[in-house]
């Protein structure tokens, strides 16, 4: 019994050293230095992205530019340049545009269109978008959506600025034979001048 202890202690203790020497000896060796994972994919995006700037250079796309610009059109860009370079390109903003309205550092792709709205389009748009009629420019139909008015008082509003000129304030619509402080009051807070 004691010979099968001793034996099995002795071939425990061999095997030991015998990884001991075997783990010590490959540590001095030079193992070859392994990419992480990390580095691979870094590398291969870059290479990724290289390879679409390359292909975007070779691109070219179509960007249509109409409104207020000197000269409207179709113009040849690159992906990704933008839209005041298209605007350049159609003879730069006529003295009635509202550049303003458009966001000129987006970036242009084909099939784009750019359509750059005079001041009194911008206007226009702008009182749409807030629900208000404005008296000076508002047609028939715009001023019968109005609280109590027709179509006989929206013809003497027409008629009253086509002949006196614009209201300069809200309260003058006052001045339109069959208009009064009750029936101004009910239209106050739907109607603008400009």
């Amino acid at each position: 019994m004691h010979k099968r202890l001793f034996l099995t202690k002795m071939v425990i203790l061999t095997t030991t050293c015998a990884m001991t020497l075997f783990l010590q000896g490959c540590s001095r060796q030079v193992m070859p230095t392994l990419k992480s994972e990390e580095t691979y994919l870094v590398e291969e995006y870059e290479d990724q992205v290289l390879a679409e700037d390359d292909n975007a250079a070779d691109e070219i796309c179509y960007v249509y530019v109409c409104g207020a610009v000197t000269t409207p059109g179709v113009y040849e860009m690159k992906p990704g340049e933008r839209i005041f370079r298209a605007i350049e390109m159609a003879g730069g903003f006529t003295e009635d545009a509202a550049p303003e309205k458009v966001n000129q550092a987006l970036p242009v792709e084909d099939g784009l269109s750019v359509v750059v709205p005079t001041i009194e389009e911008a206007r226009a748009a702008s009182e749409k978008e807030s629900g208000l009629v404005n008296i000076n420019t508002a047609s028939r139909a715009e001023l019968c959506t109005l609280k109590g008015v027709g179509e006989t008082r929206a013809d003497a509003i027409i008629a009253y600025r086509e002949e006196k000129g614009a209201f300069r304030k809200i309260e003058d619509i006052m001045l339109v034979s069959g208009i009064g402080e009750s029936s101004f009051n009910k239209i106050k807070n739907s109607i603008i001048v400009s």
